[in-house]
C-alpha cells in the first residue's frame, strides 16, 4: 500500500530500494562495504560502514554535517550556509 521495494543482487552487490510515504531509502552493500542513503522531508543522509569505520553523512535546510567514528576516534564536520 504505497510502498515500493526493490531488491536486486548481482556479482556480490545486494541492494535494497524503498520508497515509503515521501521516504526514500537506499541500502547497498558490496565486498564488505555496507551504505544507507535516505531521504526524507529535505533531509538527506548517507550512513557508510567499511572495514571498521563508520562515517555519517548529514544534509539539512543549507547545514552539512559529517560524523566519521573509526578504531574509538569520533569526528564531526559541520557546516551550515
Amino acid at each position: 500500500a504505497g510502498r515500493v521495494e526493490l531488491y536486486s543482487q548481482l556479482a556480490g552487490r545486494v541492494e535494497l530500494y524503498s520508497q515509503l510515504a515521501g521516504r526514500v531509502e537506499l541500502y547497498s552493500q558490496l565486498a564488505g562495504r555496507v551504505e544507507l542513503y535516505s531521504q526524507l522531508a529535505g533531509r538527506v543522509e548517507l550512513y557508510s560502514q567499511l572495514a571498521g569505520r563508520v562515517e555519517l553523512y548529514s544534509q539539512l535546510a543549507g547545514r552539512v554535517e559529517l560524523c566519521s567514528q573509526l578504531a574509538g576516534r569520533v569526528e564531526l564536520y559541520s557546516q551550515l550556509a
